[in-house]
């Protein structure tokens, strides 16, 4: 559990390089060998820790973009 922790902290720092400041310290290659390790623990404990990169896609929403209310829901986002 204590290597689970780790790791969701190493990648949450390195997405919010990423996809916020638009500047990763690390390739893509050596996020994506301990994001396949924490996916595995993950299979293995049956355990998913509320803030785990693996519950979300991509970062966060750009404040440039203003908000859009849609006419129809979108169910695909929920």
């Amino acid at each position: 559990m204590d290597r689970m922790h780790e790791l969701v902290k190493i990648l949450n720092q390195w997405a919010y390089e990423y996809y916020v400041l638009d500047n990763p310290s690390v390739p893509d290659r050596e996020y994506d060998k301990l994001y396949d390790e924490l996916q595995a623990l993950e299979r293995e404990t049956g355990v998913r820790l509320p803030d785990s990169p693996t519950r979300r896609v991509g970062g966060e929403p750009i404040k440039a973009f203003a908000r859009h209310a849609h006419i129809a829901r979108l169910y695909s986002l929920d």
